[in-house]
């Protein structure tokens, strides 16, 4: 079962959850609720695919093995549905192969079960963290455009 007791996590964040087994879902459900976050779970990538059209999430925790279909199509339909959205796959079936098809499709990590709390706070926390990253080089070079649009050079 997946405890912790570090609430540093960063700010709320919608979180969904797409795995078959429902004491994963359970228990990763109950963690990240637990640590502020917003959490939807499913346990179908079909029903995963309707949740993310009818709300947008930050990150999707996704397993591979779906009873419907494979993770990897998840992800795929998942990245046409919304590009921004962040995609970490968590799955007893990590070989190479499916790590790096995973990865081409842009998965943010992989996760092998069974899931141990640091190594998933650890994962969101980076996450978070590429993703202020990120946000800041944008407005960095917006405030640049916007300097010289104000400060034409003669």
């Amino acid at each position: 079962m997946i405890t912790s007791n570090n609430k540093n996590t960063p700010a709320t964040k919608k979180i969904l959850i797409v795995d078959d087994e429902e004491p994963i879902r359970f228990a990763l459900s109950t963690i990240l609720t637990e640590h502020g976050h917003e959490v939807d779970a499913c346990e179908t990538g079909g029903a995963g695919l309707e949740k993310l059209m009818e709300k947008a999430y930050n990150l999707i925790l996704l397993d591979y093995n779906l009873p419907d279909m494979d993770g990897l199509r998840v992800a795929q339909r998942a990245r046409e549905l919304d590009k921004d959205v962040s995609i970490v796959f968590i799955s007893a079936y990590g070989t190479t192969d499916v790590i790096l098809r995973a990865v081409r499709l842009g998965a943010f990590d992989f996760i092998e079960k069974p899931i141990h709390s640091e190594e998933l706070f650890s994962s969101i926390d980076r996450w978070a963290t590429s993703r202020k990253e990120a946000v800041e080089k944008t407005l960095e070079k917006v405030r640049k455009a916007l300097t010289a649009d104000l400060n034409p050079v003669p």
